[in-house]
C-alpha cells in the first residue's frame, strides 16, 4: 500500500469522525433547546399546539442552515454537495431526537408527571377510554417508546425541513482553485 493511499484512508476516517462529532454536538444543542422549550411550556401551563410545532420547525431550519453553511466553509474548495448536506442534517436530527426524547421522558416521569397524567386522562376521555387507550397511556411511561418516537419525529420533520434548507447551503467544488 502506498503512502498516499494510507493518508487518504486517514483523511476519510478523520472526516467521518468530524462529521459525527459535529452532528452530535449540534444535535445535542438542538435537543437541549427543544427540551428547555418543553419545560417552559409545561411549567407555564401553556397548551403545546401549532406554535410549538412552528418553533420546532424553525429550530430545525436554523440548525440545518447554520451547520450547513459552516460545513460548506470547512469543505473548502472540495464543495459541499446536496447529498452530504442532507446526510448531515439527518445525522444531526438523530441526535436532536435522542436528546430531546431523553428530556421528554424525564419531563413526563420526573419533573411534571401530574401534568402529563392529566393530559393523558383528557386524551383517554376524548378517545372513549377502553383497553387500547390505557395501553397507550402505559407506553408513555416507557423510556424506549418516548425516545424512539422523539427520534422518529425529529428524523421525519427534520428530514422534510432539510429537503428544502439543504438546497441553500450546498456549494459546488472550485475546480480552478488552488
Amino acid at each position: 500500500m502506498s503512502a498516499f493511499h494510507g493518508n487518504l484512508n486517514f483523511i476519510i476516517m478523520l472526516s467521518k469522525k468530524v462529521f459525527w462529532t459535529r452532528a452530535f454536538e449540534w444535535g445535542a444543542l438542538g435537543g437541549v433547546v427543544l427540551f428547555l422549550i418543553s419545560l417552559l411550556t409545561v411549567l407555564a401551563g401553556w397548551q403545546a399546539g401549532f406554535a410549538a410545532t412552528l418553533i420546532t420547525v424553525l429550530i430545525y431550519a436554523a440548525l440545518i442552515y447554520v451547520t450547513g453553511r459552516q460545513n460548506a466553509v470547512i469543505a473548502g474548495r472540495d464543495g459541499y454537495p446536496y447529498a452530504r448536506a442532507f446526510g448531515f442534517a439527518l445525522a444531526m436530527m438523530l441526535f436532536v431526537g435522542l436528546v430531546s426524547g431523553i428530556g421528554a421522558w424525564f419531563l413526563q416521569n420526573v419533573i411534571a408527571p401530574e401534568y402529563f397524567a392529566a393530559q393523558v386522562a383528557e386524551a383517554m376521555a376524548m378517545a372513549g377510554g377502553g383497553e387500547m387507550s390505557s395501553m397507550m397511556a402505559g407506553m408513555m411511561g416507557n423510556p424506549f417508546v418516548v425516545i424512539l418516537s422523539s427520534v422518529l419525529s425529529a428524523l421525519f420533520i427534520g428530514g422534510l425541513v432539510g429537503l428544502v434548507v439543504c438546497a441553500f447551503v450546498t456549494r459546488k467544488p472550485d475546480v480552478f482553485g488552488e
